[in-house]
């Protein structure tokens, strides 16, 4: 032993990351709350078992509460087995749509820069001579002089507005 009390052979242990730290309190939380709901579940049988056997219904009330845990098993495996289905049905249906979606894609080097460059200016071509079109409509409804309009400015007319 050396003179800080450690063993010079031992490692120290690392410490865990906030995430791991999360990750395990989660999960005990969760298995906590599991067991939790288990147990009361269990409690509630052997109490509805004791107030059959003081009225003397026992094997009755055995039988249903058989019945009960034989129900709750069933619902259990019922309900994995859809969400089990459900996702991997949820799964085949993001393959499909990523393949449809590799099918689609352009190759690069495939389609030419001049088909881009005439789509650019077939649409701006277009965009812009509506622009002119609007302006001039929109100069005429807020009372702008005709003459000035051709002209590309705005100046109301000198009687004051629009009659």
């Amino acid at each position: 032993m050396s003179k800080t009390g450690n063993n010079e052979g031992s490692q120290q242990q690392r410490r865990l990351t906030a995430e791991e730290a999360e990750l395990i309190w989660q999960a005990k939380w969760a298995y906590d709350w599991h067991h939790t709901g288990l147990t009361i579940i269990a409690l509630f049988m052997v109490f509805e078992l004791g107030l059959a056997a003081m009225q003397g219904a026992f094997q009755q009330r055995l039988l249903v509460v058989c019945g009960q845990v034989g129900v709750l098993l069933g619902l259990r495996w019922a309900v994995r087995a859809s969400l089990r289905w459900a996702g991997r049905a949820w799964r085949a249906w993001l393959r499909a749509y990523a393949y449809r979606q590799r099918q689609q894609r352009v190759p690069r080097g495939t389609q030419g820069p001049w088909r881009r460059a005439l789509v650019l200016v077939v649409l701006l071509g277009g965009v812009l001579q509506g622009c002119a079109d609007t302006y001039k409509s929109l100069a005429r409804l807020y009372g702008c002089d005709p003459v000035a309009i051709e002209q590309g400015s705005c100046t109301r007319p000198q009687g004051g507005g629009k009659p």
